[in-house]
């Protein structure tokens, strides 16, 4: 992460200027050779020149404003430097950061600072932001935005970074928190929502080997930086202790709802990675909704899945779909013109119809299941046609009631529909029924005749691959100067 001009500093430097100051002159505009540089802006300044170029605080900046007084107020500051025991908190156990956005006022003086030979980039900024940007990296500092106030009454946004060093893990906070989300209770009400996705969820795809295992993406940041055995030891203890904490994972799994959008990505990684994929054989396996609810709610704070939309049907909703009189979308969809949150759902809302034998208007609620007198389940249709085409069924179905063509459809994303229901979880009027699309009904079809159609000498040859692959890895060690990364 590279941040260009700006102005950063510890925490125990928030209220002074510098750390040490050893020489205060004026600077002469006329000697600007920067073309850059307006010198029309730029009057008689003082510049302040330190040892060691500490790190420079953005209320400096006030003094610029002064031009006669600024040389006698630097003059007349007293200014605070670390301490010995400061210096050793800062070094092994915690740093705090505060980063600010560039303006007009700090990169002038950046400027002059390089034109007075004292450059940014020295040994000692170098010394700090080469470990910094490694903990980054490795997920050991976390950030927060805050906001400060100076005494020009004007709001300057921060950005605050605690880098959290040797073992400084906040163990006990997070297994309370652990225990409170993950205890029996939770995972007990939980239950009976994972088993109405197990029974009445839609099939999900993903990429996998020709073991079955899931590929999963992992960043190139992490094969570039070597860990020392205190940075082992800290994620392992981060691992199991800091469930809770906002980390950026590392891995990230990826399930589609459209088998032609997984096929699109396996293609991708075939062309991305050829010499992974001509040693590996990628599949698309087709799993279920209830599998990825509970990859999702996983402990590990490293991993993370992601569930990819349905992209062909997103867009006939965000150009197409959202203009019909008869969608609607629901309260809490997050949408805009060229945003939608999520999974795009459809549940045909209920309405009220004349009784062509009673002659009476009464509320009808749709019912996939036709047979069924008593249904208590929510039909969710993942594709607006699909949800077209069963209300016509249930229109002829339903011939005592005076029906419309199309009903009123609410439009909503999977992922909030869950979470509503994990707070319902046993109540009956929220049962879910997921209706999936044409297409991945087709795909799941097509995959089942296909395995029907193998052969004995087919699984036999699958048996065998294990043993074909370690052989030509051993045959690529002894035959190359840098043996296989096993």
């Amino acid at each position: 992460m590279v941040f260009s001009n700006l102005i950063a500093m510890s925490m125990s430097n928030i209220l002074v200027d510098f750390l040490k100051i050893v020489e205060v002159y004026n600077h002469d505009t006329k000697k600007i050779k920067v073309a850059n540089l307006d010198k029309a802006k730029l009057a008689p300044k003082v510049i302040v020149k330190t040892d060691n170029v500490p790190w420079v605080s953005s209320k400096l900046t006030k003094y610029f404003s002064n031009e006669g007084k600024t040389q006698k107020a630097l003059e007349n500051t007293s200014l605070i430097s670390n301490n010995f025991i400061d210096n050793l908190i800062h070094k092994y156990w915690q740093e705090t950061i505060l980063i600010s956005p560039s303006s007009s006022i700090t990169d002038n003086y950046i400027n002059l600072l390089r034109l007075e030979g004292i450059d940014n980039y020295n040994t000692q900024q170098k010394d700090f932001m080469v470990p910094f940007g490694k903990a980054l990296s490795l997920g050991r500092i976390q950030s927060s935005s805050i906001e400060l106030s100076n005494r020009n009454k004007n709001n300057i946004n921060y950005v605050k970074y605690t880098w959290k060093k040797s073992f400084n893990i906040p163990i006990i906070n997070d297994l309370v928190k652990y225990f409170k989300q993950y205890s029996w209770s939770s995972n007990h009400k939980n239950f009976s929502l994972i088993s109405q996705l197990k029974d009445h969820g839609i099939p999900l795809f993903t990429i996998v080997n020709e073991f079955n295992q899931l590929i999963i993406a992992e960043p190139p940041d992490s094969l570039l930086i070597k860990e020392n055995w205190m940075d082992i030891l800290y994620n392992k203890l981060l691992k199991y202790t800091s469930i809770s904490m906002n980390l950026q994972p590392v891995y990230q799994g990826l399930f589609f709802v459209s088998s032609n959008d997984a096929f699109e990505y396996k293609k991708y990684i075939q062309s991305k990675y050829l010499n992974i994929s001509n040693g590996n054989n990628l599949n698309i396996f087709s799993s279920r909704l209830d599998v990825y609810y509970q990859l999702h709610k996983q402990l590990s704070p490293q991993i993370r899945f992601i569930l990819i939309p349905d992209l062909k049907e997103l867009g006939l909703l965000m150009f197409k779909y959202r203009y019909y009189r008869n969608i609607v979308f629901h309260q809490k969809q997050l949408y805009s013109k060229s945003i939608f949150q999520g999974q795009p759902v459809y549940l045909i809302n209920s309405l009220k119809a004349k009784n062509k034998i009673t002659k009476k208007v009464e509320l009808v609620n749709y019912n996939y299941l036709l047979d069924e007198i008593d249904n208590s389940k929510k039909t969710v249709f993942m594709n607006y046609e699909t949800a077209i085409c069963a209300w016509k069924k249930f229109k002829k179905k339903m011939t005592t009631y005076d029906l419309p063509e199309k009903p009123k459809i609410t439009v909503y994303n999977i992922e909030s529909l869950i979470k509503d229901c994990e707070k319902h979880s046993l109540d009956k009027n929220q049962q879910l029924f997921f209706i999936p699309a044409q297409e991945s009904y087709n795909f799941i079809k097509q995959q089942k005749s296909n395995m029907v159609s193998k052969n004995v000498l087919d699984k036999i040859y699958k048996q065998l691959i294990p043993v074909q692959i370690i052989a030509k890895r051993v045959l690529w060690s002894l035959t190359s100067r840098q043996p296989i990364n096993w």
